[in-house]
């Protein structure tokens, strides 16, 4: 039996996310909290300031926490997956599980990959759903300022661009036959060509480390396959200005007979785009 083990991205955040983990790993706590120079434990059970739903501490939030319950998850079980893949952030904790670097090495990457894109400010995202790529990219045409940022299913595609346009155009969409508009608890205009130039500067800081060969097959959000380690450092850059290719990640490991699709770290989010790619993927089949 084949298996794929999944880390979520940004919106499946959420206060309290981890709890269980603090006890037993509490000096992964204390190491990230150094890293980040604020407390980490605090942020994720108070989060007293409402920060957590800000990308320059969503990443690093969500990436320890996935990270440690990956841990957890391979010392109970001892089960290794034979793919990772994760959902936009999601898929630095799934470098992370293949060894590409270590805990504090990917922590110091992804807080510098929330650095950059927190300055790119008024962005949004928004999940329409109903719609198919192609009628989001109709009513797109005239809109100058929105993009598709991710392939989530055959019918939820987001977009994201400056916040002003994602709050005025929900009636647009539902307008044309959205059977739903939810705005997202996200504060960036995540992989759109408005992250271009953080692109470059994230690449240039990426570069300053050695990373090893995956001895994991990792699903790239890019390109929908598994990552090349000649390109990795591109790869890697270039997830954060191009669209999420999930609903394709997903179709190319379904084609290779995957048994069981994981969700490690927050899950419900995650587990519903899940269930909903299972199921187009069967609809496919039997057309």
């Amino acid at each position: 039996m084949s298996n794929v083990f999944l880390f979520p991205g940004q919106g499946s955040q959420f206060k309290g996310m981890g709890r269980e983990l603090l006890s037993e790993f509490h000096d992964k706590f204390q190491e990230a909290s150094k890293i980040l120079c604020y407390s980490l434990e605090k942020l994720i059970l108070l989060d007293e300031n409402n920060l957590l739903n800000k990308t320059l501490f969503t990443q690093p939030a969500l990436y320890v926490v996935s990270c440690l319950d990956y841990i957890k998850r391979i010392r109970e079980s001892n089960i290794v997956p034979d793919y990772v893949a994760g959902h936009s952030l999601g898929e630095f904790a799934a470098l992370f599980a293949a060894g590409v670097y270590d805990f504090e090495t990917g922590l110091k990457i992804v807080n510098k990959r929330a650095q950059i894109m927190s300055k790119i400010s008024n962005g949004g995202m928004a999940a329409v759903v109903g719609l198919t790529k192609e009628n989001v990219k109709s009513i797109l045409k005239d809109i100058d300022g929105l993009f598709i940022s991710n392939y989530n299913s055959e019918f939820q595609v987001v977009i994201s661009g400056h916040k002003n346009l994602i709050e005025k155009s929900e009636k647009l969409f539902l307008e044309n036959g959205a059977s739903g508009y939810y705005i997202l608890p996200i504060n960036c205009p995540c992989h759109s060509k408005l992250l271009e130039d953080s692109a470059t500067k994230f690449k240039a800081y990426i570069e300053s480390f050695e990373l090893k060969l995956p001895n994991i097959p990792i699903i790239s959000n890019l390109t929908a396959k598994e990552y090349e380690f000649n390109d990795i450092y591109e790869t890697m850059s270039k997830q954060m200005c191009n669209q999420v290719r999930w609903r394709q990640s997903m179709n190319y490991l379904l084609d290779k007979k995957i048994d069981e699709f994981t969700v490690v770290g927050p899950s419900q989010v995650l587990k519903k785009l899940i269930d909903r790619n299972r199921n187009e993927y069967k609809s496919i089949l039997v057309q």
